[in-house]
């Protein structure tokens, strides 16, 4: 018997898995520093912005002010990665706050400039720090294109 079929469930399985893998958040984290977002993924047309809200959660045992900062050292320069707020204070143990990532994408974009950035948190009096990862990526545009040569060529205004 042969094991063609066997490989090909192999095959597809391994493309469907590496298809799956930029959903995949990555998360550097200190137990004390939780972190979450509403997406992993943000699809952008040129020209356009779009908000990440990240939730940051204290589970340490006295109320904390957390620094937001990110990392756009992989990113293409066509983009723009603005936390709204640099600290974020008061966060009581066990609660968590929001705050906003705004993403801007700039004119002209193109789909290579994919990429990702990482935004870190970090708790300033004892050092401990949390990140994690947010992929970007330019969605494809498609204009129309009209040939107007078989009718004549193109209209004018009388």
């Amino acid at each position: 018997m042969s094991n063609r079929p066997t490989r090909a469930v192999a095959f597809v399985l391994v493309l469907l898995f590496a298809s799956m893998s930029p959903l995949a958040m990555q998360v550097s984290a200190h137990q004390s520093i939780l972190l979450s977002t509403d997406t992993s993924h943000v699809v952008l047309i040129g020209g356009e912005s779009g908000n990440v809200t990240l939730t940051i959660g204290n589970n340490a045992t006295a109320i904390e002010s957390f620094n937001v900062t990110v990392d756009t050292s992989g990113l293409s320069s066509v983009w723009q990665v603005i936390p709204s707020e640099s600290t974020v204070e008061n966060v009581f143990p066990t609660w968590s706050k929001n705050t906003t990532i705004v993403v801007r994408l700039s004119e002209g974009a193109l789909s290579t400039d994919s990429g990702s950035f990482d935004i870190h948190v970090t708790e300033p009096d004892q050092n401990f720090s949390s990140s994690i990862t947010i992929y970007v990526s330019v969605a494809p545009t498609y204009n129309p294109s009209l040939d107007l040569s078989p009718m004549g060529g193109p209209l004018t205004s009388i």
